[in-house]
């Protein structure tokens, strides 16, 4: 894989709190470039605060969540401090793994670790998507992140 253009936390006024910290200062961006950038960096933030916060609740570390995932313990730690970019499946994998992470008043459907099936969503919800899952249909919601 190569390396990323940017490290998502070098948008961080104080680049050590990237997502571990819930509201953090950011910095401003320079250019288009930037701010598209600056805006994913906020995004990846707001994600690798839930997920820590999840895992942390659930009684776990970093290392036996990271058993479970597709990435080793060293990946896992560089895209939660934001040195490396958090791709989608990262996101989707933490929802199947730990559940809460795409809700939260959000709008956004919830579900239960382990849970990568039916996700209800109300009919008529704008921003949706239907995905296929191991035969089964499931709403996944695309909306903002609270």
């Amino acid at each position: 894989m190569s390396s990323p253009k940017y490290a998502p936390k070098s948008f961080a006024k104080v680049p050590a709190d990237f997502g571990k910290r819930n509201e953090i200062p950011w910095n401003d961006a320079d250019s288009l470039l930037d701010s598209d950038r600056l805006a994913a960096s906020i995004l990846q933030h707001r994600y690798a605060y839930k997920i820590r916060s999840r895992i942390a609740e659930l009684g776990m570390s970093l290392a036996t969540y990271s058993a479970q995932t597709a990435q080793t313990y060293d990946r896992n730690l560089k895209i939660l401090g934001g040195n490396a970019v958090m791709r989608l499946d990262f996101v989707t994998e933490a929802e199947r793994l730990l559940g809460h992470i795409l809700n939260g008043g959000d709008g956004l459907a919830a579900s239960s670790p382990g849970d990568h099936r039916t996700r209800q969503i109300p009919s008529g919800t704008p921003n949706v998507v239907r995905v296929v899952h191991g035969g089964s249909d499931c709403n996944a919601g695309i909306g903002h992140l609270g």
